[in-house]
């Protein structure tokens, strides 16, 4: 059975937790939606996870004769395709941590750019019209809407 819901699953809420956790000496208004979207990325991932983990248990026909056909080696697992989840997860761990001494504008139109990459878009100039124009609609909403200050990055001001 495929098993990409639970790893999914887990990857976002180790994620959250990291969010979280490197959010905490910033003050409240500026950490807010960083903890809100947190606390909304670990109740997702604990709900496919724990999903993802009904269904492997509701299977065990099935689960068996798999259990079965590895110890035969007769079936590998496809290890492959697991580690595709791996550079989008050092990607986001990327960009938070260099949020602070680069800037929101230097990060966040390639952030899009990769993000629609991994998830199969391929037409590299429309994604960064699209990641340039969200980065704009994103930076007005939060510094002039909400009032929540945007780290600006020393590269010129921005």
């Amino acid at each position: 059975m495929d098993t990409r819901n639970l790893w999914l699953g887990v990857l976002g809420m180790v994620l959250g937790v990291v969010v979280i956790v490197w959010s905490a000496d910033l003050t409240w208004a500026p950490a807010f939606f960083p903890r809100v979207v947190s606390v909304v990325l670990i109740v997702l991932g604990a709900f496919g996870a724990g999903y993802q983990i009904v269904l492997l248990a509701t299977d065990a026909q099935q689960r068996s004769s798999v259990f079965r056909e590895i110890a035969n080696g007769s079936r590998r697992g496809n290890w492959k395709r697991e580690l595709l989840l791996l550079p989008p997860l050092v990607v986001a761990i990327v960009y938070v941590y260099f949020f602070r001494k680069l800037g929101f504008a230097w990060l966040t139109p390639p952030l899009i750019v990769l993000t629609a990459w991994f998830l199969g878009y391929r037409k590299v100039w429309v994604s960064i019209l699209v990641a340039l124009g969200f980065s704009v609609i994103l930076y007005v909403a939060f510094r002039y809407l909400l009032n929540v200050p945007i780290p600006r990055s020393p590269l010129l001001g921005i």
